[in-house]
């Protein structure tokens, strides 16, 4: 019988990992379900309830905490994030593979619980002067919530760091050219990595490199 698997991307905000798992899921639609999370946040232009997340106002997401609908949940940049308990079926009962959009914490209390069916993929930007080019690009951030962000940032890269040490994640990917890390995606989900992809000691490296950047980093 085939085994279903989480599949994972983390990494800070910018680094690619939803263009990752778009392109992937483009690919592999038949074989990988998208799990949709539920979030209080408000829909950013073009997104669509039910297709990109479930949006609830704070109340009512609380009201599901309580009432036992999310594996898991996390509050992010002031808003809430979980993952409604219809994904863990999916993979536990149905033996389909499933694509996980939540942070860090969230993807370590998948791996502790599913160890043997949990694929993480840490992915970092080539630089931080890179990722906050790429937020700006975005549009609509302010200073002031950019340096919230970075100070986000820093707490984030102390949680990949001790994920890494705990075993919560197998692969990672320096997303400095997209069609690269698409191929390096790809070769991960077929289970045909390499070594550089699953070589942790480097990937703990340019952890620490990027940690050294963004306590320099100056607006």
């Amino acid at each position: 019988m085939t085994v279903g698997y989480f599949f994972c991307f983390v990494g800070p905000v910018a680094a690619g990992k939803s263009f990752l798992s778009r392109r992937l899921l483009e690919r592999h639609g038949e074989e990988l379900l998208l799990a949709i999370s539920a979030t209080s946040r408000d829909p950013r232009p073009k997104e669509v309830d039910g297709e990109h997340y479930f949006f609830l106002t704070r109340q009512q997401f609380m009201e599901r905490v309580d009432s036992g609908e999310f594996f898991e949940w996390e509050e992010t940049h002031g808003h809430l994030y979980g993952t409604p308990q219809q994904w863990i079926r999916r993979v536990t009962e149905e033996n389909r593979h499933v694509l996980l959009d939540v942070d860090v914490r969230g993807a370590m209390t998948f791996f502790h619980k599913f160890p043997s069916q949990f694929k993480g993929i840490l992915v970092l930007p080539p630089s931080i002067s890179t990722l906050i080019e790429r937020v700006k690009l975005r549009g609509g951030v302010s200073d002031e919530e950019l340096l919230r962000r970075l100070e986000t940032m820093k707490r984030e890269l102390i949680d990949f760091e001790e994920a890494i040490d705990e075993g919560g994640f197998q692969f990672w990917i320096s997303n400095k050219d997209r069609d690269k890390s698409e191929q390096e995606v790809e070769a991960i989900f077929q289970g045909q990595e390499s070594q550089k992809n699953t070589d942790m000691v480097q990937a703990r490296l340019e952890l620490k490199r990027l940690t050294e950047e963004i306590w320099e980093y100056e607006l």
